[in-house]
């Protein structure tokens, strides 16, 4: 038996070198070490994977042997992640061979393994399959860890070992498996961050990756909250994934219930509040959560999206502004103009659409969000404006919550006036189209609402949006979409939304 040299250095290993014992104090240090190692890669006791059965098979190929293994050397026991040409999965300590591999970054060769004191005893070399040669090559992890070895074993024993390039072909096949174990470990970490909003998305259906929503995942045992990539961007936090809720709870501002006080889940379900970033920064974040009861029926963890509506609450306050000061001017004027008219059906239609402003400036300030249909909404808009006759309705009606049902009249409210102003309802024939359904989609169903312009003048993109077109684009809800398609009849919106989401 020898320890033969790196092929890839020119220094070579004596005969006394290669017999010499590693001290006791110093070898349980180094199996600690490897144990840290390989529970940091979790890798022991999982399926079989190609990348690491390719390895295997090429080094099996490459040496011409019957037997090769990625074996990881536990202190009871070495375990095969990839194996050909021998069955058992693992093996006891005392039956390791690979073990003798631990203290040196060489190649371990053992070319007749009945002439070795410290193999000739082994069971697998008295009994059955009566190995004879073997030959591995140390698996050491970037920080020079040892953890394993990547070897092939032959029945016959092998005077001279490997050839020098089979050795050189060895060592590069043992750091492609830890180069494996590396990206393994790395897409190890991602999953699990996503397994976070997985989790998140299976109790409470509203975590969705998409515009500003970021999932957490809080112990109430460890007071340690696992949060997503969006979280901590919308916070101001470092990219790492767990953070102390008492920080969190530090940053808010206002009188919302913060994570470290968590006690009754009523006061949990929604709360808007405004957040402190480190760097000084304020944002204006809502928070979903609901608690999960642990095994004795307490409630151990909370789950919940953080959404980022610092945007959404300056387009509200400029649409409160707005409107205050033009309802303001429309009515001053129409004091003024309409005293004398005779004709009361005009004065009538104007204080109709007067009151549609009216009403979607109380919708929108209103803090009592009643639910209604689809259609109900729609038509209540659209009858405040006066044009039941020109805008027609279809599909399915559909019961939403208080929130879409406030979007949705806003949305209505400013398509049809824009139409109005601009569009297919600013010109004699023209009309438009509102329809509805419900699309089944991979990860859940979602409401599609169509708005279609008919017989209007082409439309064009403004080059500066304003508040009414930032309003459309921003959609039904922040998980959907809003498509603005502006056509030679007028304009077509489709908005999309996820059923859960939006559902009454």
């Amino acid at each position: 038996m020898s320890y033969t040299a790196d092929p890839s250095r020119d220094d070579a290993t004596s005969d006394t070198a290669d017999t010499a014992q590693t001290p006791p104090p110093a070898r349980d240090r180094a199996a600690r070490k490897r144990r840290r190692a390989l529970d940091d890669y979790r890798v022991l006791d999982t399926a079989a994977e190609d990348a690491f059965d390719e390895i295997v098979f090429i080094a099996s190929q490459l040496c011409d042997a019957p037997v090769a293994l990625i074996s990881l050397v536990e202190a009871d026991r070495q375990w095969f992640k990839a194996r050909i040409g021998f069955e058992a999965c693992e093996t006891p300590i005392s039956q390791s061979v690979c073990r003798h591999g631990m203290d040196s970054d060489r190649m371990l060769i053992i070319e007749d393994l009945t002439k070795d004191a410290r193999t000739a005893q082994n069971p697998l070399v008295l009994h059955d399959p009566q190995i004879r040669f073997y030959a591995g090559a140390p698996l050491i992890t970037p920080d020079g860890t040892i953890i394993g070895m990547l070897c092939v074993i032959d029945t016959a024993p092998r005077p001279g070992g490997l050839t020098r390039e089979q050795q050189r072909m060895m060592t590069g096949l043992a750091k492609q498996v830890v180069t494996s174990l590396e990206l393994r470990r790395e897409v190890a970490d991602a999953e699990r961050e996503t397994a976070i909003m997985r989790r998140t998305v299976e109790r409470m259906r509203l975590a969705e990756e998409a515009g500003h929503v970021g999932a957490f995942e809080v112990d109430l045992t460890t007071g340690i909250a696992e949060t997503t990539r969006e979280f901590r961007r919308i916070y101001g936090l470092d990219d790492v994934s767990a953070v102390d809720v008492a920080m969190l709870s530090a940053m808010q501002l206002g009188d919302a219930m913060p994570f470290d006080a968590v006690d009754d889940a009523d006061d949990l379900r929604v709360s808007e509040y405004e957040i402190e970033q480190p760097g000084g920064a304020r944002r204006w974040v809502q928070r979903r959560a609901e608690l999960a009861p642990g095994k004795k029926g307490e409630p151990d963890r909370l789950y919940g999206v953080i959404t980022d509506v610092t945007e959404q609450r300056a387009i509200n306050q400029e649409m409160s502004h707005r409107l205050k000061n033009s309802l303001a001017l429309v009515q001053a004027i129409a004091s003024h103009t309409l005293r004398g008219v005779a004709d009361a059906e005009p004065v009538m239609e104007f204080n109709r659409r007067i009151a549609a402003l009216s009403s979607a400036h109380d919708i929108l300030l209103s803090r009592t969000h009643a639910a209604g249909s689809l259609r109900a909404v729609v038509e209540a808009v659209l009858s405040r404006l006066g044009m039941e006759e020109r805008i027609v309705w279809s599909g399915a009606d559909f019961n939403l919550a208080s929130r879409p049902t406030l979007l949705l009249s806003i949305l209505v409210h400013e398509l049809a006036t824009n139409a109005m102003k601009y569009g297919a309802l600013s010109v004699e024939g023209g009309r438009a189209e509102i329809a509805s359904h419900v699309e089944d989609h991979a990860d859940e169903p979602q409401l599609v609402i169509v708005w279609r312009e008919i017989g209007g003048p082409p439309a064009t993109e403004p080059e500066k949006k304003g508040l009414g077109m930032r309003l459309v684009q921003s959609g039904l809800d922040p998980a959907g979409s809003a498509k603005v398609d502006f056509g030679e009849e007028g304009m077509t919106v489709r908005f999309t939304a996820p059923v859960a989401r939006v559902a009454g």
